[in-house]
């Protein structure tokens, strides 16, 4: 994991754009937040308690008005792609969705401007970035035990994550394997190869988790009353195509999930202690 000053220094320069609704920045900030939520409880002889706690708590707060942005960034991103090969039938659901997507980003982003953590935050770290050129001590290794403790969490999924259907436990699977990755960067012996498996388990689980909240939302929008968010009938009948569309793209990242998992598995097991 990189040193806490590297990303108190990120995030600072990272979020006043990202509160101006930069994209790149938003995924920047949120990205660097959530690796910071993972770095400050370990800088027990870096930072004062009561600073670092402080911290620590801001940005949380942060990372979830963020998540709201990314999350409907995400959601766009996955269009927008899909976009570029839309046939007749799927092209009035694309533009229709795309279209109530921004109108909850514009809204989201007003959450992320009145979210009193992001003046906090930047004081705080300001206090953060001046303790830490005070101290000299590196921050700590991950121990074999936390290695064993990340990997066994990630393991408890295996019976349930076979099933495709159960998108509760995929996501969590995705938190856990997400964890052992920042656990993983925190020892230097680890070896590239399971670096790269860790990562790009987590990228197929975004990925397929991104997927799944998009046809939920998708299906709610096809029967939505709301006379300013209500689709027309053709509008309705384009959602209902394209909501099959990413079901089959769905199931195909499932199974490239599926390979890299049972690929991976042996290795994962030989973590735990």
């Amino acid at each position: 994991m990189e040193p806490i000053a590297i990303l108190l220094e990120r995030l600072s320069t990272a979020l006043p754009l990202a509160q101006r609704g930069d994209p790149v920045s938003v995924k920047t900030a949120r990205t660097t937040g959530r690796r910071l939520r993972v770095a400050l409880p370990l800088a027990t002889a870096m930072l004062p308690q009561k600073l670092r706690q402080r911290l620590l708590d801001s940005t949380q707060a942060l990372t979830r008005s963020l998540g709201v942005v990314r999350d409907l960034d995400a959601q766009q991103e996955l269009l927008q792609e899909a976009e570029t090969t839309a046939t007749e039938e799927e092209h009035l659901g694309f533009a229709f969705a795309l279209r109530v997507l921004e109108k909850r980003r514009t809204q989201a982003m007003k959450g992320v401007r009145r979210c009193k953590a992001g003046r906090a935050w930047l004081q705080q770290a300001s206090q953060a970035q001046s303790a830490l050129l005070t101290v000299a001590t590196e921050e700590p290794s991950a121990t074999l035990a936390e290695i064993s403790l990340a990997a066994e969490n990630a393991l408890r999924f295996d019976e349930l994550i076979r099933d495709p259907k159960n998108i509760t436990e995929l996501h969590e699977l995705r938190i856990a394997v997400k964890r052992l990755r920042f656990t993983l960067s925190r020892f230097p012996e680890t070896e590239k190869a399971l670096r790269k498996s860790v990562a790009a388990l987590q990228t197929v689980l975004g990925t397929i988790h991104d997927l799944d909240i998009l046809r939920i939302w998708l299906r709610g929008l096809e029967s939505e009353k709301k006379r300013r968010l209500r689709p027309r009938r053709r509008e309705r009948e384009s959602l209902t195509v394209l909501r099959r569309r990413l079901q089959t793209e769905r199931t195909e990242h499932y199974d490239s999930f599926r390979q890299q998992w049972e690929l991976a598995l042996p290795t994962l097991q030989a973590l735990v202690l």
